[in-house]
């Protein structure tokens, strides 16, 4: 509560909008406190996205886990590549592919990705993967900046994805793996919430004392409860500019409420890291879309 206030003052003085200018403190911009989260605006926004979300086919689940990403067009074209590639050596884990897109887009995309699986098939014979789902999450229009929204959607998708497996890990989409995820997700899958702790100064900053890019919930009341905490503190900072740290700001959020319930994945070796060059595979892609 204290903190909150403490970034409140902060905020109410920032009238050069100085903090969204330092990365480093830009999640003071969204750390709310409790009463906030708990209002009818956090609680209203939250119903109407849980409501939006929806299959954009009838698979049916082949596993009983799944690895989770959420992306827009953009990042689909950029990473579902290699995610993809991953769904198809991976066949006894589902992957789930979260379209921040219209209706019409997202189609066009899931069959997309269809094509790219009978083409990775027709490589290495590997087999065309019956693992890939996909799901719609159309932006809402409350979302003042939508680049956030992609990346939280994930987090709102997990309420209907654990009604189809036991535990599903959320990834940033950028993420790429090092080495087999499946000892990884044994491990962590009977967790109700984990995710990586910082440590030394860095967790002195509330958004950097729990990374979002990596984030394993199960099923169950414990992890319902978390994740209701988390959608309603996303829900709120989403209407919000400058909120780049939102979800960083909103597992920090759920982690102290539901102490109980975390598991630090920050001794175990986690599979999947961020990897410099996906930086140009951004830039590529940026680049081969013809001028407006």
């Amino acid at each position: 509560m204290l903190a909150a206030e403490h970034f409140q003052r902060a905020r109410n003085l920032d009238s050069g909008n100085f903090l969204a200018r330092f990365y480093v403190d830009l999640g003071a911009r969204t750390y709310f406190t409790e009463s906030d989260v708990r209002g009818n605006e956090a609680n209203a926004r939250t119903a109407d996205i849980l409501k939006s979300i929806e299959p954009v086919s009838s698979r049916q689940p082949t596993n009983d886990t799944s690895i989770v990403i959420s992306v827009d067009a953009t990042f689909f074209r950029i990473y579902a590549p290699t995610f993809l590639y991953y769904a198809q050596q991976l066949p006894d884990i589902d992957h789930s592919i979260v379209l921040c897109a219209s209706e019409e887009e997202a189609w066009e995309l899931s069959e997309d990705g269809n094509k790219l699986l009978h083409a990775l098939d027709a490589v290495n014979n590997g087999g065309v993967a019956p693992n890939v789902h996909y799901y719609r999450a159309p932006v809402p229009e409350f979302a003042i900046e939508p680049k956030t929204f992609y990346a939280s959607a994930r987090f709102y998708a997990a309420t209907l994805l654990l009604q189809r497996y036991s535990s599903v890990t959320l990834l940033d989409a950028d993420l790429t793996a090092d080495i087999d995820p499946r000892p990884h997700i044994r491990k962590t899958k009977r967790h109700s919430i984990a995710a990586v702790k910082s440590g030394g100064y860095t967790a002195l900053s509330p958004w950097r004392r729990y990374m979002a890019g990596n984030v394993v919930v199960s099923s169950g009341d414990k992890s319902h409860n978390a994740l209701s905490d988390m959608q309603r503190y996303l829900s709120l900072g989403l209407g919000l500019t400058d909120n780049w740290m939102l979800d960083q700001n909103a597992l920090a959020f759920t982690v102290e409420r539901n102490l109980s319930s975390f598991y630090n994945l920050g001794g175990a070796p986690r599979p999947y890291t961020q990897k410099p060059f996906r930086e140009t595979w951004e830039k590529n892609y940026r680049r081969s879309i013809p001028a407006v």
